[in-house]
């Protein structure tokens, strides 16, 4: 009896240990932007004889605030925007990244207009409210804009290649998988550009970017952003 019961605790021992070693899932976050403060955002266009106006380019209230309307002062000719440069001093050099964005205004798209060119084929911005982002050999934009290409000669839609939303996500994981959700909704990957190459450096690079053609005058766009956040993760993601 006794030898029975000591069996059963080695079994009991063994299990425990076999379930400690198995792996979980562990978010440790890369980055993070609140806008409690100007950090390292400038705004844009970046030029020497021009700068946004705070109607159209603030840090307030815990938000980067673009508005764009060619009514309003100091908005520049097409557009305005944020971007900002860093370096990120625990990025791994794996391939499973995430990035999370809320929004408290606004939405993303890109519409533009085909043109002709010397070399036979160009493109002009006519609507604008998109994020870009660089880290190390991870890319991502959104959105993509080969849903918001007009050929020469069509009207432009206004409505073209918009995802409204407050909270959009973007997982990269390392088997090249590509996940796209807007407020927790899983959308096509084909509609943001998100790719990753082999790359040990650290540098940060993030833009926002708001505005629009004349000919959509008047009409006023904001771009008001809550948080962003970068994080990368270690076992398997959970269903």
């Amino acid at each position: 009896m006794k030898k029975a019961v000591s069996i059963f605790s080695i079994l009991i021992i063994l299990a425990s240990c076999s379930k400690d070693k198995d792996p979980v899932y562990e978010e440790t976050v890369l980055f993070s932007e609140e806008f409690t403060t100007v950090g390292n955002w400038i705004p844009t266009p970046e030029q020497a004889n021009y700068t946004p106006g705070t109607n159209c380019y603030r840090i307030e209230d815990g938000m980067l605030k673009l508005t764009f309307d060619h009514s309003l002062n100091d908005c520049g000719c097409g557009w305005v925007g944020a971007k900002m440069n860093t370096t990120v001093s625990n990025h791994p050099n794996k391939k499973n990244i995430g990035v999370r964005i809320k929004l408290n205004q606004g939405l993303f798209q890109e519409v533009l207009l085909g043109i002709p060119s010397q070399s036979g084929s160009a493109y002009s911005n006519e609507i604008d409210s998109k994020f870009q982002l660089e880290l190390g050999g991870f890319n991502l934009t959104i959105p993509s804009s080969d849903y918001g290409k007009v050929p020469q000669g069509n009207t432009v839609n206004p409505w073209l290649n918009r995802y409204p939303g407050k909270s959009f996500e973007v997982i990269h994981e390392n088997n090249g998988n590509v996940t796209f959700t807007i407020d927790g909704e899983e959308f096509s990957k084909k509609y943001i550009n998100c790719y990753f190459f082999d790359s040990e450096s650290s540098n940060l690079e993030m833009e926002f970017r708001l505005g629009h053609q004349p000919e959509f005058a008047p009409r006023t766009d904001q771009l008001w952003v809550e948080k962003i956040e970068i994080y990368t993760w270690d076992g398997p993601r959970p269903e």
